[in-house]
C-alpha cells in the first residue's frame, strides 16, 4: 500500500511564486497541492480536463468561470473541462488547496 505523506512531500515555487507539490500522477489523475501565502493568486487559465479542488486548508478566494467564492477547509469545488480558474490568497491566511486532474494533462 503507498501512503501519500503530503507534509513529506518536497515542494517547488513555480514561476506565479506558488509553491507546488506533485503528489500523484497516474495516467488517470493527476493531484498537485498549491501553498499560497496571504497575497498570492493564480492567474486566470483554462484547462481542458475535469478539475476539482479540495481544500485542505486556510481560506481564499476561487473564482470557476464567471463565478466568485470564498472557499475553506474542507470545501471541494468541482469545474468542468475548457473553464476559466483563479486562485487568491486574499484572506490574510496562508490557503493550501489540492488540485485534482483526471484525465492528467
Amino acid at each position: 500500500m503507498d501512503i501519500i505523506r503530503m507534509h513529506e512531500k518536497e515542494g517547488f515555487v513555480n514561476p506565479r511564486g506558488v509553491t507546488v507539490k506533485e503528489l500523484y500522477n497516474v495516467e488517470a489523475t493527476k493531484i498537485m497541492n498549491l501553498t499560497l501565502r496571504p497575497g498570492d493568486h493564480v492567474p486566470h487559465h483554462n484547462v481542458p480536463v475535469h478539475v476539482f479542488f479540495y481544500i485542505v486548508e486556510g481560506t481564499g478566494t476561487l473564482q470557476i468561470g464567471e463565478e466568485k467564492a470564498v472557499v475553506t477547509e474542507k470545501d471541494i469545488i468541482p469545474c468542468p473541462p475548457g473553464t476559466t480558474m483563479a486562485l487568491w490568497a486574499d484572506q490574510g491566511v496562508a490557503f493550501s488547496v489540492l488540485n485534482v486532474k483526471s484525465p492528467r494533462y
